[in-house]
């Protein structure tokens, strides 16, 4: 794709398909946002000949694939040609709109980590349906778990093992004081990981560990191919981080801080991190 760019010989090409249905054609305005903890789209089609009056996509999944229309034919990431495939969108809501003469459809899209967030987990019976986890499982475990219960995957780590997430069980108990979403399960467990997950190939998760080692995969530019569109740099106010580890808990009693188990505490503070 990236070749294709540079020879500039090519028109691009936007792969549309929804519900058996590519709406390319149709396509007047597409925004897609792709973030480390949120996808979304704003998908705007034409609807001149009233075809949306009866069609109903809400619900549905689909991806987009962005390329270029080669003389071999159309190419896009995910075509089974070699390139990734987009994260997963699903369809939350759509509008007919009347603008001045134009009938319009709109597509509001939201990606896998707002249906993570949309969902309460129900574990075990009734009424509480919590479930606790006694240091028999990862933190990489939990989370590709928690991830399933929706038909999500999490992929293997890799180079990304940042020796925590695959070899740490912590005691973990899902829905301890109330229903808890899988996105706030997730986002418990991967606070206690030095990296972050982000959805990739259709509705498959990758757990992410930066390392200053990490090679550069890809090279955009401003004054050459292949182009970016546009760059922000955001500086935040910086937040110190404070780690307070208790431990030494008796085995026999489990109890804290028994006269044969005194309580061992650490802290640390990095007023570097945000």
């Amino acid at each position: 794709l990236i070749s294709a760019q540079q020879s500039g010989l090519y028109d691009p090409y936007i792969y549309l398909d929804i519900d058996g249905v590519n709406y390319f054609s149709r396509l007047l305005s597409l925004e897609h946002r792709e973030e480390p903890y949120g996808e979304s789209a704003v998908i705007i089609l034409t609807n001149h000949d009233r075809y949306f009056d009866n069609v109903d996509l809400r619900g549905k999944a689909f991806e987009i694939g962005y390329g270029y229309n080669k003389a071999t034919g159309n190419r896009y990431c995910g075509d089974d040609n070699g390139s990734e495939a987009p994260p997963l969108l699903f369809i939350k809501s759509q509008s007919q709109v009347s603008i001045r003469s134009r009938l319009v459809c709109i597509l509001y899209c939201e990606g896998g980590w707002s249906k993570l967030g949309e969902t309460n987990l129900g574990i075990t019976s009734a009424p509480y349906f919590n479930e606790g986890f006694t240091a028999n499982q990862t933190v990489y475990q939990l989370i590709e778990d928690t991830l399933a219960e929706l038909v999500f995957t999490l992929n293997t780590l890799g180079t990304q093992d940042d020796l925590i997430i695959n070899s740490f069980r912590p005691e973990f108990t899902i829905n301890p004081l109330n229903y808890e979403t899988a996105a706030g399960i997730i986002y418990r467990l991967i606070q206690m990981t030095k990296g972050y997950l982000r959805q990739v190939d259709l509705r498959a998760f990758e757990f992410i560990y930066p390392q200053s080692s990490d090679s550069v995969n890809e090279t955009y530019y401003s004054h050459q191919e292949p182009y970016f569109k546009e760059y922000v740099e955001k500086s935040n106010l910086v937040v110190p981080n404070s780690v307070y580890v208790f431990c030494n808990k008796d085995p026999d009693t489990n109890t804290w801080n028994t006269a044969n188990y005194p309580l061992i505490t650490g802290t640390a503070t990095d007023t570097d991190s945000s």
